[in-house]
């Protein structure tokens, strides 16, 4: 399987058809994960700092300008420091009250390349995370409205850019490695950078609020 690294573990789908004579695979679907992920976002003056350790499901979010930081699980709770109090946790499925200080979609996460995934799996992070976990550079090959180039990189082997050219996609930058893992993303002004390995992400215990709404 192309695009496959060390430390990356494979989840193959495939649905059957089976007659009196013969068989055949009508559908495939293919995920493969990284042990964890490091992002930088950078534009409209903001510089956000994303950490996602895999094996726990768990994030750590940074922003520029603010010394708190924020964790995430993937039960839908965002963990804050609330002084005197200590850890507090919401549940984001039914309060969205203590979001200031994590870049909402409209900042970071609206580049126009939802359409690339290589999965219907979608986690509750960020799609820029999601990005780093299942982008893969056949799908940007396969897709006409983007131009392929060689770029150096510093490294053995060449890295490879995509540049939108037609469609929805005019404007999107996409750089992967040599290994076909993102390594950056830009769009109007926007830039995101990618980086993989092991990442620990440790959630404070935390006592729950509960909000009416």
């Amino acid at each position: 399987i192309p695009d496959v690294r060390d430390k990356d573990r494979i989840t193959l789908k495939a649905y059957l058809h089976f007659d009196e004579e013969r068989f055949s695979i009508h559908k495939e679907e293919v995920v493969i994960k990284a042990d964890g992920i490091r992002l930088i976002a950078q534009g409209d003056g903001k510089r956000v700092i994303m950490t996602y350790d895999d094996k726990r499901r768990a994030l750590r979010i940074q922003t520029s300008g603010n010394q708190r930081t924020t964790y995430m699980d993937d039960a839908g709770y965002i963990y804050n420091h609330a002084g005197s109090k200590g850890w507090v946790k919401v549940n984001l499925k039914g309060f969205m009250g203590m979001m200031n200080n994590v870049p909402m979609d409209g900042q970071f996460g609206d580049i126009p390349v939802q359409g690339l995934l290589t999965s219907s799996n979608k986690n509750f992070f960020f799609p820029m995370i999601e990005w780093g976990i299942r982008f893969r550079m056949t799908a940007f090959e396969r897709n006409p409205n983007f131009k392929k180039q060689e770029e150096n990189c510093d490294k053995p082997a060449p890295c490879y850019r995509f540049t939108g050219i037609a469609g929805q996609e005019v404007g999107v930058s996409a750089l992967f490695d040599p290994n076909g893992r993102l390594k950056e993303m830009r769009y109007q002004g926007k830039k995101i950078e990618y980086e993989y390995g092991l990442f620990d992400v440790i959630i404070p215990q935390a006592r729950e609020m509960n909000i009416g709404i």
